[in-house]
């Protein structure tokens, strides 16, 4: 008996708030990969600098959420490098928006206590990654706040993008190779809304 007046209980509390909470919508992570691979384009040991990229933010989820994008967050970044060269190499991961256009460091890629020492190309053959806890990656606050701000933009402005940028300096070999790549992927994740009514 009261086993059963417990059910009748549950069924009511459904009834009754089960359908605010379907209007009301709740909300889903999205998975956000933003990612590209930088061809080294130059064939002497020495400066690199690779062409920069730019990516619309929204256009990196399905279009079915990006009208209900409530948050954005990123939680890895990781580098890694495609090609056989025998060097080393130091660089740094850059970005920038339209509402920072100035180029600021996301991420020292090196050895040593400040990651600004040439290691050699093959440690990036297996991707090193903030989550990996490796001692090749270090972010800076500096372009960390561009990106930040940048996923942020994207609950109120769906046109939100960043530029990202690779430059490094090679060493310990007499050239470069063709083929050379060093890839950047920030992995990350939206919150959407659905089923939300009016969608706030």
């Amino acid at each position: 008996m009261k086993a059963r007046i417990l059910l009748l209980a549950l069924l009511a509390a459904v009834m009754t708030y089960g359908s605010s909470c379907i209007n009301e919508g709740f909300l889903i992570p999205v998975n956000l990969s933003i990612n590209n691979c930088y061809l080294v384009t130059s064939t002497t040991i020495g400066l690199i600098d690779t062409s920069p990229k730019s990516f619309a933010l929204s256009t990196l989820i399905d279009e079915s959420f990006r009208d209900n994008i409530k948050g954005a967050r990123y939680y890895d970044i990781r580098v890694s490098s495609t090609g056989n060269f025998t060097g080393n190499i130091v660089g740094t991961v850059s970005v920038s928006s339209p509402q920072s256009p100035t180029q600021q460091v996301l991420l020292y890629v090196g050895g040593g206590a400040n990651n600004t020492n040439p290691v050699p190309w093959s440690t990036f053959s297996t991707p090193q990654t903030l989550l990996g806890a490796s001692p090749y990656v270090r972010t800076s606050a500096a372009g960390v706040g561009v990106l930040v701000a940048a996923l942020d933009r994207m609950v109120t402005d769906s046109n939100t993008s960043i530029t990202l940028y690779v430059t490094g300096q090679t060493s310990g070999a007499t050239s470069l190779p063709s083929g050379l790549s060093v890839c950047v992927e920030i992995l990350g994740q939206v919150d959407a809304r659905i089923n939300g009514g009016d969608g706030n």
